[in-house]
Parts: C-alpha cells; sequence; structure tokens
C-alpha cells in the first residue's frame, strides 16, 4: 500500500465538494460531545461493541508535520 499526501487545499477542496466541511469542523470544536453521542450508540446498539464501550480517542500531547531533530547538528554535518 501507498502512502497518499495532500495538501491543505486539496483536503479542503475534497471536503468542500462533498459537503463536509462543517460537519469536520464542529468535530473538532464539540469534542466533549462524543462521548455523549458514544454512549447514546452504546446504550442503543450493545451488540455492536463486542469488545469494549466506545471511549473518545484522547488528543496527542504534540504534533508535527515533520518531527524535531532528536539532536542539533553542526551546519555541515549530516546524520547518517
Amino acid at each position: 500500500m501507498g502512502t497518499y499526501l495532500a495538501s491543505q487545499r486539496t483536503m479542503y477542496r475534497v471536503l468542500a465538494s462533498n459537503g463536509e466541511v462543517r460537519e469536520r469542523r464542529d468535530q473538532l470544536r464539540r469534542r466533549g460531545q462524543r462521548g455523549v453521542v458514544l454512549d447514546a450508540a452504546h446504550a442503543a446498539h450493545p451488540e455492536r461493541f463486542v469488545r469494549v464501550k466506545p471511549q473518545p480517542p484522547l488528543l496527542p500531547a504534540a504534533l508535527w508535520i515533520s518531527s524535531p531533530a532528536k539532536e542539533v547538528l553542526p551546519i555541515g554535518v549530516s546524520a547518517k
């Protein structure tokens, strides 16, 4: 399988063409409601959640597009 890379502009166009821009933004703004929705889904259909009760994922503590270097190298020296 390959890795697909896309710019924010491309992803915005894809989401906009499917009418999902507002929906995606609302998911980030209303993270507290996600647990309530998952609880309601579990109460309505417990057979769908065989292993454990669903929990919203935790937000990462830090996130980078390109993670910072482990050590600072002098100019002209490349990492091996």
